[in-house]
C-alpha cells in the first residue's frame, strides 16, 4: 500500500460518477501553495480518485467541498 498525504486546499466540490463497469470514483482537486525565499508563489494542483469498492461508503464526498483545506 502507498500513503500519499497531500495539504491544500480544495478547488471545487467533489464529483461522484459512476463508470460503465459499475465502480463508483471520487474525484477532486487540492491546490498547495508555496511561498519561495524571495516572496514569489507558486501553486500545484493536484487531482486526485478515490475508487469506492463494491458496497463502499460515498459519505466522505459531502465533506470534500470548495475551499476547505484538506
Amino acid at each position: 500500500m502507498i500513503k500519499l498525504q497531500i495539504i491544500g486546499n480544495l478547488g471545487q466540490d467533489a464529483e461522484v460518477k459512476t463508470l460503465q463497469s459499475g465502480q463508483t470514483v471520487i474525484s477532486f482537486s487540492v491546490a498547495h501553495t508555496e511561498r519561495t525565499s524571495n516572496g514569489e508563489q507558486r501553486t500545484e494542483w493536484v487531482r486526485c480518485s478515490r475508487f469506492v469498492q463494491q458496497g463502499g461508503s460515498i459519505a466522505i464526498a459531502q465533506y470534500l467541498t470548495k475551499g476547505t483545506v484538506s
